[in-house]
């Protein structure tokens, strides 16, 4: 178990395209653990669907050093996820889209003053 993670800058755009699809290989695998361990109420065909459209969303990048830190940062959340270091609610908040608040919800009246 290693705590600190290592990671170097990468060279070129390629090096840094070959980090990023590493780690969403091991994102990938790690799919029915984290379910498991997390006990989440989700298929493994969804959890990978979000992860895939996670990763989808950044493919068209250029920037090797926004590559770089995008996979510092995925690495970071993988290892809080897998070490168990986050909660339920932490690892849910992936997975479940924000409701559209309604412009008639108790806040927007009050702040508009019709209480």
């Amino acid at each position: 178990m290693s705590f600190a993670l290592s990671f170097t800058t990468s060279r070129t755009l390629r090096e840094a395209s070959k980090k990023g699809v590493q780690l969403y290989r091991r994102v990938m695998k790690a799919g029915p653990k984290v379910i498991n361990v997390y006990g989440l109420d989700i298929t493994t065909q969804q959890y990978r669907d979000k992860i895939r459209e996670e990763f989808r969303k950044h493919q068209h990048l250029e920037d090797k050093d926004t590559v770089d830190m995008l996979v510092f940062k995925g690495e970071q959340e993988f290892q809080e996820t897998i070490e168990v270091w986050k909660t339920k609610s932490h690892v849910l908040q992936y997975f479940i889209t924000p409701k559209e608040e309604d412009s008639d919800s108790f806040l927007q009246r009050f702040f508009d003053g019709k209480t």
